[in-house]
Formats: structure tokens, sequence, C-alpha cells
């Protein structure tokens, strides 16, 4: 069964808990499979950050010089890590609709209990995380 994940789930956790994951020596072919894996997210994770980047910068605010617009609050300071966006509503729905987005990797699901992991032990909320990799 091929692995199918949308682009609200990935993120750079993903990389993180998949590394954690190969650190507990996985059993070799798992492994593998794993390596190949991180490979593919890798790639799509990237891409999916500079869409999400150019989705941002074509509805936010910018001046005369092309820089986005940060807004300010009640004491007139910068809300910072915040920008203004022209279309709220055209925002969010081009956002979600991207979000919605299935990317198919090129591989199956993995067994977990084929990963050799008997005697280690494992957060379950990075495995949450990452549910989407099993079967």
């Amino acid at each position: 069964m091929s692995i199918i994940v949308k682009n609200s789930e990935l993120s750079k956790d993903n990389i993180e808990i998949l590394n954690k994951l190969l650190e507990l020596e996985v059993y070799a072919p798992q492994a593998f499979r794993i390596s190949r894996i991180l490979k593919e997210l890798n790639s799509l994770i990237e891409d999916k950050n500079k869409t999400e980047n150019n989705i941002l910068y074509k509805w936010a605010e910018k001046d005369e010089q092309g820089n986005l617009i940060v807004p300010t609050n009640e004491k007139g300071e910068q809300v910072k890590g915040a920008v203004s966006i022209k279309n709220p509503d055209g925002f969010t729905k081009e956002m979600e609709d991207f979000m919605s987005v299935e990317n198919k990797l090129n591989a199956d699901k993995l067994d977990f209990d084929k990963l050799g992991l008997e005697n280690k032990t494992f957060k379950v909320e990075d495995i949450a995380k990452i549910d989407f990799l099993f079967v």
C-alpha cells in the first residue's frame, strides 16, 4: 500500500522523528526504506515551504518597495512574526486548498512491528506525527 501524505501533515518534525527512529538501530531492511522515505519527504517539505511562502507573499499587503507590511498592536508596536493580509478569506481558502493536497510517496507503508524496536521506547506523540507511514 502506497504512502499518501497531505501537505498539512508535512513538517520538519517528520524528518527529526524519522532520524530519531533510525538512531534506535532499526532492522536494516526497514532502515533502508526509511532513509529512502526521508529523502523524498525532505524534497516534499522544501517544495511545500516554498509554496507556502509564495501564497503568503501573494496575499500579503506590501509597501511601495514590495516589502511585507507588518501590523501593529494597540501600542503601535509591530507584531513580531505577523504580516497584514489584504484578503484574509482568499488567503485562507488558497492555503486550505493547498494544505489538503495529497502526495503519493514512491514507497509502501511500513509495518511498525517489523522495525525491530521490541526493547526500545518511542514517544507516542512522535509516532502520531508520522503515522501516515505505517500500515
